[in-house]
């Protein structure tokens, strides 16, 4: 499981006309960005532990998350 470090807004693509980071079974290397959260205009990325493949995306685009809140299932 990847969660969310803050509370804040996720954000699943780097901006709104752009692909998404990480769709479902997508395979990702280490440290790959799959989301931004943003907090009072700061955006911190959530990055995958290793590499693996994400099994199932917990959240929507611009959903309001909280710290410790699941994000994505990812398998290594």
């Amino acid at each position: 499981m990847i969660s969310s470090d803050t509370d804040g807004t996720v954000y699943l693509r780097p901006d709104p006309a752009s692909a998404l980071y990480a769709p479902e079974g997508a395979r990702c290397s280490a440290q790959s960005t799959i989301a931004l959260v943003e907090v009072m205009k700061t955006f911190t990325a959530v990055r995958t532990p290793s590499m693996g493949e994400v099994v199932s995306v917990r959240v929507a685009d611009g959903d309001a998350v909280q710290a410790g809140q699941a994000l994505f299932w990812f398998r290594p």
